[in-house]
């Protein structure tokens, strides 16, 4: 007789199995799967490469050193909104990125930021290509969440005690795996885009254009760390000069269709953990306790240099949070947010149009 059948006759197996169960986060994952899917996003598991730590990020990617590992989600939706610019239509993809974290007993303090108004949140979302054609915007101009700067674990039935009780590990470590797989997915990304810019690139009179100036030698150069570059002003002015030979409005018919892809790196937490806001006044000391729901969190990572593929030169990965009562509505801030951005982009395209020719000719 199978071993199953013995534990499935005994009532204390059974609750051992099912606690097994809830405290591997499976039933925390299906549960949010079935929101992203209710709200049309198709939701897989996703692999990514955690870098060898001896080698640079940009090395392992070429060479596929490393230890390949899973993160729990990745929700993607292609976004009904587009719009067109002189004969080019511009689409969006969006990705929610995370990994689902069964917390038990355990809540989450949200402390939040004391100098919001300096919170650098350039990669809120996170752009695979395209960034250049979103205007700064205020931060006021998103439907953000609370903003938190430190998150901590709290065990409410032991919070007398002086050890053992308040902890970030769980959350240090579900930021990190989500920088190792945001670097993977976003490397893939940007290969893909580059393939296709180049074969559109590859049709265009644009291109011969270009091959033209290259040809006559008549390109500037300017000193970088490590090598030279084309100045940003020399290629802004040749493609507006591009884009004035052609008659509007097809003068990008060359290019006939763009996808911007947008990631948001998430960790959700089960319906029981609460995210608690911890209000601060002005000299520090804690004012008010409030349960949020949902927080974006200003993570800093201690290995930045691993990063540069996603970070540029900033410093903070913000990474939405929730549990999964909440998840629903932080949605919904999403798809607002990506509303906003998609309406301002085409406000900055429609008037500069140019940023286009330099987004697929320059950007790779």
């Amino acid at each position: 007789m199978g071993k199953y059948r013995e534990w499935l006759s005994s009532d204390a197996a059974k609750k051992r199995v099912l606690d097994s169960i809830k405290k591997s986060g499976m039933p925390l994952e299906l549960v949010a799967r079935k929101i992203l899917t209710n709200n049309n996003f198709t939701v897989t598991n996703a692999r990514y490469l955690e870098p060898d730590p001896d080698n640079s990020v940009e090395i392992n990617m070429l060479t596929q050193k490393g230890v390949w590992r899973e993160i729990d989600l990745l929700a993607t939706r292609l976004e009904n909104k587009f719009f067109s610019v002189e004969g080019c239509e511009v689409h969006f993809k969006t990705c929610l990125l995370g990994e689902c974290k069964y917390l038990s007993d355990r809540d989450i303090l949200a402390f939040e930021h004391a100098t919001i108004e300096n919170v650098d949140l350039k990669h809120y979302p996170l752009f695979v290509n395209g960034q250049d054609f979103l205007p700064d915007l205020p931060k006021e101009h998103f439907s953000l969440p609370m903003v938190s700067e430190r998150l901590i674990e709290i065990d409410i039935e032991n919070a007398s005690k002086e050890k053992g009780n308040l902890s970030d590990r769980t959350i240090h470590d579900a930021s990190e795996q989500l920088l190792s797989a945001l670097t993977y997915n976003i490397n893939e990304s940007r290969q893909q885009t580059r393939h296709q810019y180049l074969a559109m690139s590859k049709l265009s009179s644009i291109q011969k254009n270009w091959d033209e100036v290259i040809k006559n030698g008549n390109v500037p150069h300017e000193e970088i760390i490590g090598g030279s570059r084309i100045p940003k002003s020399f290629i802004n002015k040749f493609a507006r000069e591009q884009i004035s030979k052609f008659n509007k409005p097809n003068a990008l018919q060359d290019f006939p269709v763009i996808q911007i892809v947008l990631f948001f790196p998430v960790i959700i937490f089960d319906e029981s953990t609460g995210i608690v806001q911890v209000k601060m006044h002005e000299n520090y000391e804690m004012t008010e306790l409030k349960e949020v729901g949902a927080c974006l969190y200003t993570y800093v990572s201690e290995n930045l240099e691993r990063y540069s593929i996603v970070l540029d030169n900033a410093f903070i990965l913000p990474i939405l949070v929730c549990n999964t009562t909440n998840l629903e509505s932080l949605i919904g801030i999403v798809n607002k947010d990506i509303d906003s951005i998609i309406d301002k982009m085409k406000e900055k395209l429609i008037a500069e149009p140019h940023l286009i020719v330099e987004e697929v000719f320059f950007s790779r």
